[in-house]
């Protein structure tokens, strides 16, 4: 049986949790602004190719990223990015066999994202607090 069908009430509340304000701009700064091992922030994800690229600012992403706090999903995620197993490796496999255990963050909607959050700035739409954001 599915775990989502029989746990999705649990799901929730880790959802709940795990979007909390503070904990999410700590998970920001640690899956997409800065990482773990490094003394360096990001200045922006460029998403495309060398002559069609869109991209986000650091402040962009905070602001993208703090807009979707609510958003409802039924897997565990922080924001619009989801957590997951790198490989379930249901069948075994050998080659897949080391990865079974690690879990990714992926942010699924980044393209979405990008196109929304242009809109919304050519608009003049909305400005989004991130004062002490990073």
């Amino acid at each position: 049986m599915d775990y989502k069908k029989c746990h999705q009430k649990e799901i929730d509340k880790i959802n709940q949790e795990l979007n909390n304000v503070e904990l999410l701009k700590k998970a920001i700064n640690r899956f997409v602004i800065q990482g773990n091992n490094s003394d360096f922030k990001i200045d922006a994800i460029v998403y495309g190719s060398v002559n069609d690229f869109l991209w986000l600012s650091r402040k962009d992403i905070i602001e993208v990223l703090l807009r979707k706090q609510k958003n409802y999903s039924t897997g565990v995620h922080f924001s619009n990015l989801f957590v997951q197993p790198q490989n379930r490796c249901l069948n075994y496999n050998k080659r897949y066999e080391n990865t079974r255990h690690n879990v990714q963050i992926k942010w699924y909607g980044l393209f979405d994202d990008i196109m929304e959050n242009l809109y919304y700035k050519n608009n003049k739409l909305f400005s989004f607090p991130t004062d002490n954001v990073e």
